[in-house]
């Protein structure tokens, strides 16, 4: 929640891992990279100028 949020994920080597990203305003960016097996990724923006990546391997 607030304004301006970033979020930087980096994870490697995790099984069985989830990753949840929530921002709510504006100007949120995301970047999630994850290399893990059976692993799930959730990224929800709620406002404007939202960026999102998620790299997964």
């Amino acid at each position: 929640n607030g304004f301006r949020n970033n979020a930087t994920i980096d994870q490697w080597n995790a099984k069985n891992s989830d990753i949840t990203v929530g921002q709510y305003g504006g100007n949120n960016a995301a970047l999630v990279n994850q290399t893990a097996s059976d692993s799930s990724v959730m990224v929800r923006q709620v406002g404007f100028g939202n960026n999102a990546t998620a790299n997964q391997y």
